[in-house]
């Protein structure tokens, strides 16, 4: 048993010699991926047998934990450049990508890697100037307001404020010329009110409202028949009206323009009647002189036709032959006919008719009949009493009174009259009326027709039989009915002939017969009235139906305010004292016939009347005031002269005022002037259009009659409010620019020289550039609440308050955003020490000149300042404030430097910069293999190995594996021996004489190897040599195999010691790796 015990703990002891052998002598990179511990993407680089370094492949940045020690372990891809500034060039390197700004752009980056945040070098570019990155840099422009002065090819390096004309702000017309004044003496005068002024340009006329004060705002061009009478018609005459021309027309010629704005462009001779003055029964005929002459027509007369051809027909009376000249017999009475154009001649009843023609022309000749005495002459057998008088081939009854009244018609005479023809004839007085009808049967609407003005047509005789009738049975209905004899129909006309208003039904003018001197005129109309309205409004009962309105047509109107309305003109009797025109209708004067109109409001905005510009007061508004009563005559005149001269003439009827008042109350902005709301009243039905009454009217006010509201002396104001716009009804800012987008739709701006407060609502809170105050109220500045607000003559500045930094974004105002400064905190930092801001709102302390930073300092706490940042040592090598190599000599030099020396036995890796980088040669922590080198900035000591060598302290030994696989299995092949030899000697029983001595006997040895086992190595270990020669082969044997255990062992847990613990010092590992070579040499 302990032969096999003893076997085993050989083999154990083999195989942990053979696997540190493999280790050491194997190419990791070559044999396998777990032979190394290297990144999958990294190179695995053989550097000795057993040995090997990683290497990040180029675009891979080493992220290894200890990428000095162990590099190539961690490897991640380098980004492409997405962490350069866009205005930073990239630049791929083995470390990854390299950035640099470019040109014209300054590194900001916060960290040590460069080109993370490049910004504009715009310190080349004005104060006052906009810096733009270009590919060829950055490219600077002035501001707006400021006028580029730079000298040379680059621009926005000089930026002087530009003055008002050259910067566009100011209102001169776009056809005047600015024109800036001198400077003025601050001092003198703080604000000027205007610094330029302006001047129209040739070819245009001042019109501005203040031509003294404010010139060239509004200029107007000149247009004159000199350079533009072309344009008129041959037949036209041009003349010069203000700032432009007018045509007309010639004398004897029409205007037949295509725009009735531009008259005078197409005249035609016109036809001399086509505007003349004849009597309405008279025809006019054109003269070859271009006049034209009247001559009354048929059946009537003209009063003035002896006197001048230029008066003739304009007078014509219906003729009445009987009062003209005729050849009756100056005994006859002469008697007028049907036809009005003709009459007879009837002789006395005491004359005997001795005309020629009796029967076709009676009472030519009248003899009168001699009178004898009385005699009783008794008439014979054959003779008759004579009754009738011959009448073409009728007689007339002389019983019943009658008369020939024309061939084959039989009448009562002149003066007379009866109700029915079997009736004898009385004397008769006529009493003319006109009544309106309407309907001639239920819902038979009647219309007058030219047939109606035939007095011998089937439509005319039908309804004067029917009206005669139904009059005879209305008026018979009445009291007057027993003085009542008959009616007779005049004529029949159109109701538009007595009112303008009345398009429906027909006018019937008559004559009532009644018992001379019995009945009042007014009475009998009253009478029939109260007849009409008993049936209905029907005549008698019967199918003819009159107007309601049928007592307009009264020949006794009542009296109003002691006047007599003319129902002619359509005048009614208003509240029993004044005529005028029925509600819904207007006339121009107390004249002129009154119309059915419809009205159409907008206000005019007049600025002045004449040169005196006019400026609102209570007096204006208030309808009992003369001022007031004056400026709506002149207003309502001057309309009433203006809409004749367009194409509105046959439409416009009146003009009326309903108030005056402020600008303002439309836009607050609006101070001058005032404003007429009024009421244009047009024909019905004239207008289809309501807007074009409007523009009508303005454009004539403002193109052709240069700005004067006909010739009152009111002007109005260029800029008009229009009702028919949707900015007329606006909610802009008042200093606000409302923009007709649309039928119903606007959008705002703020005006010149103010700008918008919310441009997300624009012109809507819009406050001046100048002189405005933005610092009394937050709302209207955007600096920041950690920022001063300093009132500028043009806006204002915001200034961050001492310990606040401006970090306004790129775009926005300075001072919109202010950052607090850490620095601006006095405790931020200790003694002896200055504050620093740095980027992203962070500082540091940084020390004062002559005075060093100890905060890094190791010794420190031992020296008692571990509250001290800064101090002026004396000695900086003692505090370990130095960058020397911590193998190298620092030498302290006043005041607080120092310098640095490598030791003896080391090599200075920087000779420019001595005692930062010091190598060891062969030093013992390299275990005499390799080279020392320290790293100042990590503190660490790595092993540069020498040839032949390899590890991480050169411990391994550079041999081919063949030589290896032989060893091992040589080494197997004495293992094997020794175990049988061992298993043959256990058999034979060749110690069997020293059997009985016990392992104890190791124990008196102690003593003396106790030295060697007193040193401070972690495990006993076995001394060689000495008292071994007095032990016996069985001792010996076993001590051996102890001793080759036991130094196995020690030598695997050297190692697996040193390699957990690396915290312990260098300098320590050295001597360990010292004591293991004296103990144990190679």
């Amino acid at each position: 048993m302990a032969v096999s015990a003893l076997s085993l703990v050989s083999l154990l002891i083999l195989s942990v010699v053979l696997l540190h052998l493999t280790l050491a002598h194997s190419n990791a990179c070559k044999e396998s991926y777990d032979l190394h511990d290297c990144d999958e993407i990294s190179e695995c680089v053989s550097t000795q047998p057993g040995s090997y370094q990683c290497r990040c492949p180029k675009g891979y940045a080493d992220r290894s934990p200890d990428p000095v020690s162990k590099p190539g372990r961690k490897c991640e891809k380098v980004s492409d450049c997405s962490i350069c500034s866009p205005n930073a060039s990239c630049e791929q390197t083995y470390d990854g990508a390299k950035c640099q700004c470019k040109p014209g752009f300054v590194d900001k980056s916060p960290g040590p890697e460069k080109g993370r945040r490049c910004e504009k070098d715009c310190s080349i570019c004005s104060p006052n100037a906009v810096c733009e990155q270009s590919y060829d840099g950055p490219k600077c422009q002035c501001k707006p307001g400021f006028i580029d002065q730079s000298t040379g090819p680059d621009r926005g390096r000089r930026c002087e404020k530009a003055g008002v004309c050259s910067a566009g702000e100011h209102d001169c017309d776009p056809n005047a010329r600015c024109v800036e004044k001198p400077n003025v003496d601050p001092g003198l005068q703080a604000y000027v009110e205007a610094q330029f002024t302006c001047i129209c340009l040739p070819g245009f006329r001042d019109r501005s409202l203040d031509p003294v004060n404010k010139p060239g705002r509004l200029c107007v061009k000149q247009e004159t028949c000199a350079t533009n009478g072309q344009v008129c018609s041959r037949n036209a005459i041009c003349e010069n009206v203000g700032d432009s021309f007018a045509c007309r027309c010639k004398e004897g010629y029409v205007d037949q323009s295509a725009d009735p704005a531009k008259p005078g462009r197409t005249c035609v001779p016109e036809d001399p009647c086509a505007n003349n003055n004849c009597d309405s029964a008279a025809t006019c005929y054109p003269l070859s002189n271009g006049g034209f002459t009247c001559k009354c027509s048929v059946g009537y007369r003209d009063q003035d036709s002896a006197v001048n051809v230029n008066t003739q027909g304009r007078n014509c009376v219906k003729r009445h032959p009987c009062q003209e000249n005729t050849d009756c017999d100056p005994k006859a009475t002469c008697q007028e006919l049907a036809d009005g154009l003709s009459y007879t001649c009837i002789c006395p009843a005491d004359s005997i008719d001795n005309s020629m023609d009796k029967t076709n022309k009676p009472g030519r000749v009248c003899i009168e009949a001699s009178i004898d005495e009385p005699t009783t002459v008794k008439p014979t057998a054959n003779e008759q009493i004579k009754t009738t008088i011959p009448c073409g081939p009728t007689k007339c009854k002389i019983e019943l009174g009658e008369v020939c009244l024309a061939p084959g018609l039989c009448g009562c005479p002149t003066g007379q009259g009866r109700s029915t023809p079997n009736d004898k004839c009385q004397p008769m007085e006529k009493i003319p009326l006109v009544v309106r009808i309407v309907e001639k049967a239920p819902q038979e609407p009647v219309l007058y027709s030219s047939e109606f003005g035939n007095n011998r047509s089937a439509p005319y005789v039908e309804l004067a039989n029917e009206f005669k009738q139904d009059m005879g049975k209305a008026i018979g209905s009445t009291e007057i009915a027993p003085k009542y004899i008959t009616s007779d129909v005049s004529y029949i006309t159109h109701p538009k002939t007595v009112n303008s208003t009345w398009g429906d039904g027909i006018l019937v003018n008559f004559t009532a017969g009644v018992v001379p001197g019995s009945v009042d005129r007014c009475d009998l109309w009253d009478k029939m009235m109260d007849s009409f309205q008993q049936s209905n409004q029907q005549i008698g009962g019967g199918n003819l139906k009159v107007a309601s309105d049928v007592n307009l047509l009264t020949p006794c109107p009542p009296t109003c305010g002691g006047t007599v309305c003319n129902a002619a003109l359509g005048e009614v009797c208003i509240a029993g004292s004044v005529c005028g025109c029925p509600s819904g209708q207007k006339r121009a004067s107390k004249n002129e016939k009154c119309y059915e109109v419809e009205p159409v409001k907008f206000p005019l905005w007049v600025i002045r009347k004449n040169q005196d510009h006019l400026v609102f007061n209570s007096t204006f508004e208030n309808p009992q005031d003369a001022v007031h009563k004056e400026y709506v005559n002149l207003f309502e005149s001057g309309v009433a002269q203006s809409y004749p001269q367009t194409k509105l003439k046959e439409s416009f009827v009146v003009a009326e005022v309903n108030e005056i008042f402020h600008p303002n109350a439309l836009n607050a902005s609006w101070d001058k002037g005032l404003i007429f709301n009024s009421t244009m009243y047009f024909k019905k039905g004239t207008v289809t259009i309501p807007s074009d009454t409007y523009y009508t009217l303005i454009r004539w006010i403002m193109d052709k009659n240069d700005y004067q509201i006909g010739r009152s002396g009111l002007y109005l104001n260029p800029y008009q409010p229009d009702i028919f716009k949707a900015c007329f009804k606006n909610d802009c800012h008042p200093k606000g620019i409302c923009i007709d987008i649309g039928p119903h739709e606007y959008r705002c701006e703020c005006g010149a020289n103010y700008r918008d407060l919310n441009p997300t609502n624009p012109g809507h809170d819009c406050i001046p550039n100048d002189n405005f105050g933005d610092c009394d109220n937050k709302s209207h500045n955007n600096c920041s609440e950690n920022a001063r607000c300093i009132e500028l003559d043009h806006l204002y500045k915001c200034e961050c308050f001492p310990g606040f930094e401006d970090t306004s974004p790129p775009g926005a105002i300075a001072g919109s955003v202010c950052t607090h400064l850490p620095c601006s905190d006095v405790n931020y930092c200790p003694a002896n020490t200055t504050c620093v801001n740095l980027p992203n709102h962070e500082a540091k302390c940084q020390c004062n000149r002559e005075f060093v930073d100890i905060s890094h300092s190791e010794n420190r706490v031992s020296l008692g300042l571990s509250n001290s940042q800064c101090m002026n040592p004396q000695d900086v090598c003692a505090l370990g404030l130095h960058n020397c190599s911590k193998v190298a000599i620092c030498t302290p030099k006043p005041p607080g430097d120092y310098t640095c020396k490598c030791p003896p036995n080391y090599v200075d890796g920087d000779p420019s910069n001595p005692g930062r980088i010091c190598a060891g040669l062969l030093c013992p922590m390299c275990n005499q293999h390799g080279d020392c080198i320290h790293d100042p900035k990590t503190n660490n000591i790595t092993c540069a190995c020498a040839d032949g060598w390899t590890g991480e302290f050169c411990e391994l030994s550079a041999t081919s594996l063949p030589a290896i696989l032989f060893i091992i299995l040589a080494l197997l092949f004495l293992l094997l021996a020794l175990c049988c030899l061992l298993y043959l000697c256990t058999k034979c029983r060749c110690f069997k004489r020293h059997r009985e001595i016990p392992w104890s006997a190791m124990d008196s040895g102690s003593s003396d190897i106790s030295d060697l086992y007193s040193q401070p190595i972690g495990i006993p270990r076995a001394k060689l040599g000495g008292d071994s020669d007095s032990l016996g082969s069985d001792y010996t044997i076993r001590e051996e195999i102890e001793r080759r255990v036991t130094t196995d062992i020690t030598r695997t847990e050297q190692r697996v010691v040193e390699t957990e613990d690396e915290s312990h010092e260098v300098m320590d590992r050295s001597a360990s790796s010292m004591r293991r070579h004296e103990y144990y040499p190679s």
